[in-house]
């Protein structure tokens, strides 16, 4: 008996001592498959005349030839063709738990640089196809085992060299679209630039004033125009958080007198007409000042990384050559950028990180001195990533180096996807092949096919038997890549330690990678662009140092600029000392660095790819 049929439990494993029986007669065996898809068997028994779905009967079956399984699978409820006193019966060889299995895949394979979750909405992140964006592979389910996996493009698990074992009238031979001669990639990072502190600028006026003190003859002139905690800066995005100034009894330096209390006597007009002219001091106040700026900067920003991926083929001449242009817009490259804090009011829909998970407030609280997980929902893993917020650029970094890699695994993925433009359809023995499935390629030889000889992936077969003695065959179509098989691009330049901007920037995505060329594990090689960072708006918002923010402080009529206009234009030259004081009144002016932004910035950089990329050599053509 060749072929025996046996209803199953799923759970079942097979044992040709006990599973090679003939529940049901066959009169003929039609297995199909295409790649990416499942088996499906359409099987003719005698009709059985009951439900398929009784409750007494089981729903799954093993079919196997030679004590060999050839196919296991679930029966679907209808039959799909009677004829007379039989039934044609289809069959899907889908594992109960195929979806988990599948889950569990796509979890699996997201692994940079085929999965970066920046490119997919974290609503799709789950979906099975998102994970192959950047393969050259489709999903698989054996037909025996119904273990899922992924199947290249190219070439399957398995190698199955045919040579010239089968029928050559058989032979069908097609060609299909013409290749992509090249991709245009534009990838695109939007981000809004974030930055605010409160920076001590009380060292600045420690160095200005002499002994580190204000000293000037119009005090309450200075205490008035003196800044506000809480003022805003007018026209600037800064504002006082932290002011004082104090008047001060500085120490008696004796005959140094490096803090004099007072002015040298000086000339002004009499009090009354007929009275003498006076001499009188004038009181030096000196103070201690203390000033702490609050800054914050917001800046739209856009960055566009492009580059064009060439795909070297052999020249099929009959074909006008195909371009494509892709365009990926990143999701939130900033990422989350609040923390849990204890004590803090917080309202439905804001997002925060909390051990290294994702969290939605569910309602509005005030938050204890502990997480409190049912008020939030778990959104999944995350990190807190303020620094990328308070960059000026994305793709010189190395999260952002890992995004353009990606993409350039995508793009090899487009290429490869148009790579197999021809199509060959072969029969052969049924006992030459019956093991066949899409995770094969083959490799045939035939004198009357250019260079005599083939390789493709199968992307479809068919394997049939009629009755015990009828007609048997296997079908299988091969797709065949005319790749030029070029050898991958070997970096031309050793690879440099990875470097950081500054000390100060020690976080992961702060780092700048000074390889001067990069490769992607498919092989295409890249320059490096790290020379191309942004110019415009403020680089970063890091740590800013009340150095990098006082761009120039000016201390206008101090208290001696005061004393030598006093007594050059005392009696009988002014009339009015306190007039003539006053027009040199003591002053502090700040030069802040330029905080103002524009509606966007824009910055672009251009990818070079040193090489095409090419599938393998299926068949020779030259």
């Amino acid at each position: 008996m060749p072929y025996s049929f046996s209803w199953i439990d799923p759970t079942e494993a097979f044992d040709p001592q006990f599973h090679c029986r003939e529940d049901e007669q066959v009169f003929e065996l039609d297995i199909r498959q295409r790649e990416g898809g499942l088996a499906i068997a359409h099987v003719l028994i005698k009709n059985p005349k009951q439900g398929l779905l009784a409750k007494a009967r089981k729903t799954y079956a093993m079919i196997a030839y030679n004590k060999e399984l050839l196919f296991k699978g679930r029966v679907v409820a209808m039959p799909v063709q009677i004829e007379g006193e039989a039934v044609r019966l289809r069959f899907i060889a889908q594992p109960p738990d195929y979806h988990e299995q599948l889950q569990l895949l796509v979890e699996k394979l997201k692994q940079a640089p085929y999965w970066d979750e920046l490119f997919v909405d974290e609503h799709s992140r789950s979906h099975p196809l998102e994970a192959l964006e950047a393969r050259s592979a489709l999903y698989y389910c054996s037909r025996t085992t119904w273990q899922v996996s992924i199947s290249d493009l190219f070439a399957g698990s398995v190698h199955i060299d045919l040579a010239g074992d089968y029928f050559r009238d058989s032979v069908q031979v097609s060609v299909g679209e013409a290749p992509l001669s090249s991709i245009q990639v534009e990838l695109v990072a939007e981000w809004t630039q974030r930055g605010e502190g409160i920076c001590d600028v009380t060292p600045q006026f420690m160095a200005q004033f002499p002994f580190g003190l204000i000293n000037t003859f119009t005090g309450a002139d200075l205490e008035a125009k003196w800044w506000k905690e809480g003022e805003k800066i007018t026209g600037t995005s800064y504002w006082v958080a932290y002011s004082h100034l104090q008047e001060v009894t500085p120490p008696y330096t004796g005959v140094l007198n490096l803090y004099p209390k007072s002015s040298p006597k000086i000339w002004t007009a009499p009090e009354k007409d007929g009275q003498p002219p006076r001499q009188v001091r004038l009181k030096q106040h000196w103070y201690r000042a203390e000033l702490h700026l609050g800054w914050s900067y917001t800046q739209k920003r856009q960055e566009v990384a492009r580059f064009t991926l060439h795909h070297a083929t052999q020249d099929l001449l009959a074909h006008t050559p195909r371009q494509r242009r892709l365009r990926l817009r990143l999701q939130n490259i900033v990422g989350e950028t609040n923390r849990w804090r204890a004590q803090h009011r917080y309202t439905p829909g804001f997002r925060l990180v909390h051990n290294n998970r994702i969290y939605r407030c569910r309602v509005a609280h005030q938050s204890g001195d502990k997480f409190d997980s049912t008020k939030w929902i778990d959104l999944g893993p995350g990190v807190y990533s303020q620094p990328q917020a308070q960059r000026a650029g994305f793709f010189t970094t190395d999260r952002g180096q890992q995004a353009i890699l990606h993409s350039l695994e995508r793009a090899r993925a487009h290429l490869a996807a148009s790579a197999r433009v021809i199509t060959i359809k072969v029969c052969t023995e049924f006992d030459r092949l019956y093991g066949v499935t899409t995770d094969h390629h083959l490799t045939l030889q035939d004198d009357r096919l250019p260079g005599g000889k083939v390789t493709g992936k199968v992307i479809a077969y068919r394997i049939y038997a009629k009755g015990r003695g009828g007609k048997r065959f296997v079908e299988v179509t091969l797709g065949v890549s005319i790749g030029t098989g070029l050898a991958t691009p070997k970096l031309l330049h050793k690879l440099d330690p990875t470097a950081y901007v500054s000390e100060d920037y020690g976080e992961p995505s702060w780092q700048v990678n000074k390889h001067e060329q990069l490769a992607t594990p498919s092989g295409i090689v890249v320059n490096n662009w790290q020379d191309q960072s942004p110019q415009a708006g403020l680089l970063h918002c890091h740590g800013l140092r009340s150095g990098e923010l006082i761009q120039a402080m000016e201390i206008y009529d101090g208290g001696n600029t005061q004393l030598n206009h006093l007594l050059k234009h005392q009696y009988p030259t002014s009339m009015n000392l306190k007039e003539t004081l006053y027009e040199k009144p003591t002053e502090v002016a700040l030069k802040l660095l330029d905080l103002s932004t524009t509606e966007r910035l824009q910055h672009k950089i251009e990818v070079d790819v040193v090489g095409p990329w090419s599938g393998p050599r299926g068949i020779e053509l030259g």
